[in-house]
């Protein structure tokens, strides 16, 4: 019995010598992480967006693979521009809102929420040029995906009797 509890006692002991390594592949999370995600989420809540920028900068530096914190700072470079453009299109200048996503992009030639936002925009003036100078004579198929201005200037264009451009 005794050699037999003693065989016992031999195997969790080695279990527990040989079972826990310290190599582990993923680190421990880090308190001062922990702590930058969670003001990152209350910044992100409370609309702060210099705290939001600073915050996933830090934790870029920290895990640089992190697509969630890649699409966060992608995010929010991109609103940047956006905001400044919009206050030009509802001042009515509408070139100037063009230059300024186009600003963006030479800054930030990747940001597809840049890239996407300069693509409509310039579509948009595009199509109210070709309506003020009557060269435009269908309705372009890409104009229904831009979300608020495409439809409202859909319906403008309707009325105009035009018809929608046909995919072949």
């Amino acid at each position: 019995m005794k050699k037999f509890l003693l065989y016992i006692f031999a195997i969790l002991l080695s279990a527990m010598f040989y079972g826990c390594s310290n190599d582990t592949e993923t680190p421990p999370l880090s308190r001062e992480r922990t702590q930058l995600v969670q003001g990152l989420f209350d910044s992100l809540a409370k609309g702060d967006k210099n705290s939001v920028m600073a915050k996933a900068e830090k934790l870029q530096q920290l895990n640089p693979g992190n697509a969630y914190i890649l699409f966060v700072i992608e995010t929010m470079t991109a609103n940047t521009y956006i905001v400044h453009a919009q206050k030009a299109l509802d001042d009515g200048h509408d070139k100037l809102a063009l230059n300024i996503l186009a600003k963006g992009l030479q800054k930030h030639p990747l940001n597809r929420a840049l890239q996407t936002q300069h693509k409509q925009l310039k579509l948009l003036l595009d199509i109210e040029q070709g309506l003020k100078s009557g060269e435009l004579v269908n309705i372009p198929q890409n104009l229904s995906q831009i979300p608020v201005y495409g439809p409202r200037l859909i319906k403008k264009m309707q009325s105009k009797n035009m018809i929608f451009e046909r995919k072949d």
